[in-house]
């Protein structure tokens, strides 16, 4: 946690001198528990003193206790309103899940100093996580122009561009950022992952890239060269750790539970190295198969990569890359002997201290082993395993829309970034030949009103009219799911295609119409489609694509047919077969400890 001014504690304040007076130097001296004593001892003779308010509120922000660190600052606020005290405030309910009350109390810091830019930063970062990117786009700017050195306020803004597809244009704002503090490793995993999809950019310049964080990351740490995990007798299991801060109803969660479920604990021991703490009914149902559950997000990598050391884990495996939470720094320690990217990341880390990169062989072609730095190792069909969806109404399978509607509905249920101007073209040209035909979008952008204009003035531009689109914000899981039965097939993005998407259409008895190309990200479609026997759905050039767009939705007899088998074949099929995904995934992590460690 990034708390601006955390050492800057209030001034003396004239009543009760001598105890504040105390309270100050060990605050001061960094004996927070001594200190926040003191002030609550203030506090019990005069529950109003502000300043005492204020310390506590800004002590609990220091030691992560949010709840009490938003208690006593509101209080703090109220007796003596200042854009300080406002601004520490709002911080300590964005960190609390607290985030309408945390927009209004920036909202008052700027009312009362306009010039305060870290409030323009964090109003920023709070209305994008809305979905409200002009307005936050706007505070950013305002930081940035109030002090031009903010490079917190740079990188917010960049990734807020980033969640707008504007890739070329954040990564520019990322490198303005990381020029100011070189040394933010934080900006360069922001950077690494926006210049995935920058196709003039990938691999050479990021891999370049990839390289000076490298660097940075090695030089903090101090990697173990020994470990009490490199040997393993045959009757002991592999101990397995998970780095990851997304297990829980995300995309990794969804494509881990029936793994662990699945998993053989007299072969292999799963530990969990959590990296951000939050839990839900999927983080419940997949602890039991754990054997120690460890929050790390409070522990720096020193700590952690001790703890991992201590455990004796034999392989730690990154689920993450460069996306968020992720702790690819702790990594850098060398705390298991053999250390591996796999499942929830579409591109090399780069980083030296990563041994082995998990793939399958449509993922990765031979001729594409340069654009890693890890050793690539094939997984024999799938890098993947897809769960189900918990069984409910939602997911009933529906006749084909068609039918009843006397024209085909194509779906996106993407993220607007992947929606990009050669995508829009081609979907504008499958509808001009499709008489009637609809598309429909389906994701949380919608919810921003110059997002949704924008995208219509971009198809109004290609002929399509505003009728015959649908447009809808992402709502619960099952709403979403629910939706996929309004949809006659899927029509997929490119350079990214999709992923959780494509699986859940699937599942909903619906395919994805697929454009690969040559990189682990371009080919995650094909490979998806691929174990599921659907290999006509893939296409590998803008005409193909949109031919086979038009012959399908003129072929509704064979929709309706492979709309009520899919989900059969799907689960039927490799990519949801896990008990088979175990038994390849067992063998490749012995076959990478026997190869490394004899």
């Amino acid at each position: 946690m990034n708390i601006k001014k955390s050492d800057l504690a209030k001034p003396l304040s004239q009543s009760i001198p001598d105890l504040f007076r105390q309270a100050l130097e060990a605050q001061q001296a960094n004996n927070l528990t001594q200190s926040e004593h003191i002030y609550r001892q203030i506090l019990t003779i005069s529950p109003n003193h502000s300043d005492s308010l204020y310390n506590v509120g800004l002590i609990s922000l220091q030691m992560g206790h949010m709840d009490v660190a938003a208690n006593m600052l509101l209080k703090a606020a109220t007796l003596d309103p200042s854009a300080d005290v406002y601004c520490l405030l709002g911080l300590a309910q964005m960190n609390n899940n607290q985030e309408y009350q945390a927009i209004s109390s920036y909202q008052k810091a700027l009312t009362l100093n306009p010039n305060e830019y870290m409030a323009h930063d964090y109003l920023g970062v709070l209305l994008c996580k809305q979905y409200c990117y002009k307005e936050g786009l706007a505070h950013f700017h305002q930081a940035i122009a109030i002090n031009p050195n903010d490079s917190s306020a740079l990188n917010n803004l960049a990734l807020c561009l980033m969640q707008q597809g504007k890739y070329v244009e954040a990564a520019s704002y990322f490198r303005q950022a990381i020029t100011i503090d070189p040394h933010a490793h934080s900006t360069y995993h922001n950077l690494l992952l926006c210049l995935c999809f920058d196709s003039n950019a990938f691999p050479k310049v990021y891999l370049e890239e990839a390289a000076r964080l490298d660097v940075i990351l090695c030089a903090r740490s101090k990697a173990y060269t020994q470990w009490p995990s490199s040997t393993l007798s045959a009757q002991q299991p592999l101990r397995v750790g998970l780095v990851s801060g997304d297990l829980n109803n995300h995309p990794v969660g969804y494509f881990l539970e029936s793994i662990l479920s699945s998993i053989n604990s007299k072969k292999i021991e799963f530990f969990v190295y959590n990296t951000a703490n939050y839990d839900d009914d999927l983080t419940n149902r997949i602890k039991p198969h754990i054997i120690q559950w460890v929050n790390i997000s409070t522990l720096d990598d020193q700590q952690s990569a001790r703890k991992i050391h201590t455990d004796g884990i034999h392989v730690l495996i990154d689920l993450v890359g460069h996306t968020a939470h992720n702790r690819l720094s702790l990594f850098a320690w060398r705390p298991a002997p053999i250390q591996v990217s796999w499942l929830g990341y579409f591109a090399s880390t780069g980083l030296s201290f990563i041994d082995y990169f998990l793939a399958d062989p449509i993922s990765i072609s031979a001729q594409n082993m340069s654009h890693f730095t890890e050793q690539v190792r094939y997984l024999p069909e799938t890098r993947l395993c897809f769960t189900p969806p918990c069984i409910n109404s939602t997911q009933e399978l529906t006749p084909l829309p068609a039918l009843n509607n006397g024209f085909i509905t194509f779906g996106c249920f993407q993220t607007l970034s992947k929606v990009n101007d050669n995508m829009l073209t081609l979907w504008a040209n499958i509808l001009h030949n499709c008489p009637n035909s609809k598309l429909m979008f389906k994701n949380k952008q919608i919810h921003d009103a110059s997002l949704k204009q924008e995208l219509l003035t971009r198809l109004r531009h290609l002929g399509i009219s505003s009728e015959r689109i649908i447009l809808e914000v992402a709502g619960s899981r099952a709403n979403y799911l629910s939706a996929y039965r309004r949809v006659d097939f899927m029509l997929d993005t490119f350079p990214y295609p999709g992923g959780t998407t494509t699986c859940e259409a699937l599942w909903m008895g619906i395919p994805t119409l697929t454009l690969a190309g040559n990189t682990l990200l371009e080919k995650q479609g094909a490979a998806m489609l691929s174990c599921v026997g659907l290999s006509d759905w893939i296409t590998y050039n803008n005409e193909d694509y949109v031919q086979k767009a038009i012959a399908y939705a003129h072929n509704t007899s064979y929709l309706t047919e492979l709309r009520q088998h899919l989900r059969k074949q799907l689960e039927e099929s490799p990519l949801m077969n896990a008990p088979r995904f175990v038994r390849h995934f067992e063998d490749i992590l012995f076959s990478i400890w026997h190869e490394k460690m004899g």
